[in-house]
């Protein structure tokens, strides 16, 4: 627990039996499926910050059906290939736990000691990761203020979530690895050409940042068929066109009865400069 700190004072925080504390006295419970609540109420935009149990369920029902387990894959393989006897790493923005389990599953099979963290603004998404695995420290919290020591994680893994380089860079080791997923330029082509009149591809990213040093970028796509509508909705409702697509859009979706998308993602692996 001693990679946890205090979202309050900075202290070290040790993990007793129902909550974890720090030597200044505050105290944060642990749930019963394990995860603690680290999101102090100054750093809440809203009563019920992050995603909602509909987008979480939604996003669970989607990842359950395996149409992004190549990409847990991918990572699984790229950990691998980066990771040394004893590793310490991240899962910042964590969502309910899919790449996280399927990662430190992967660790845990030829790493001697693995330290895992997940981070999630959402308590809904916190609480089905939890249930997931036991080997990962789910935690409440903010990616913008990761209740996390300095210097502490070999690797940071970022899928789809907000964007926070310095604290990234913040809790990593000199010579860290910090793994950025982002869509490729036609991911969910198909399902876009239902939605929008004239649909477009994602920008290229170009990851350029103070304190690291691009790897390089990975690369993986495929298509992806939807059998139904809820599959198709849940896909749909996990995504950030859930909110930004028009009523008109939204319905077309809705009477599709299958759907082909192609898949694609980028993988940017940027080391922290020593």
């Amino acid at each position: 627990m001693t990679v946890l700190i205090c979202p309050v004072c900075g202290s070290p925080l040790k993990k007793g039996e129902r909550a974890c504390f720090c030597e200044n006295h505050h105290t944060f419970d642990l749930s019963a499926g394990g995860y603690v609540h680290l999101l102090p109420a100054g750093q809440m935009k809203s009563k019920i910050p992050g995603d909602n149990k509909e987008m979480v369920t939604a996003r669970s029902m989607f990842l359950n059906d395996g149409f992004y387990a190549p990409l847990a894959d991918k990572l699984s393989t790229l950990f691998l290939s980066y990771a040394k006897d004893t590793i310490a790493w991240l899962d910042a923005g964590c969502g309910e736990g899919y790449y996280t389990q399927k990662i430190v599953s992967a660790l845990e099979e030829t790493c001697s000691r693995v330290t895992a963290v997940g981070v999630d603004i959402s308590k809904f998404a916190i609480a089905r990761a939890s249930k997931r695995t036991k080997a990962v420290q789910f935690v409440v919290g903010s990616v913008y203020h990761l209740p996390v020591a300095d210097n502490t994680m070999d690797m940071v893994l970022n899928v789809f979530s907000p964007l926070c380089v310095g604290e990234y860079w913040r809790v990593l080791k000199p010579g860290g690895l910090y793994f950025y997923v982002v869509p490729g330029k036609r991911h969910l082509w198909q399902m876009k050409e239902v939605l929008y009149e004239t649909p477009y591809e994602n920008a290229r990213m170009e990851c350029q940042y103070d304190g690291f040093v691009n790897e390089g970028v990975h690369s993986l796509s495929y298509t992806a068929a939807l059998q139904n509508s809820s599959q198709l909705q849940a896909m749909f409702t996990m995504t950030p066109y859930f909110w930004k697509t028009s009523r008109k859009g939204a319905d077309r979706l809705r009477e599709k009865g299958h759907l082909t998308t192609e898949i694609a993602f980028d993988i940017h692996v940027l080391r922290k400069s020593d």
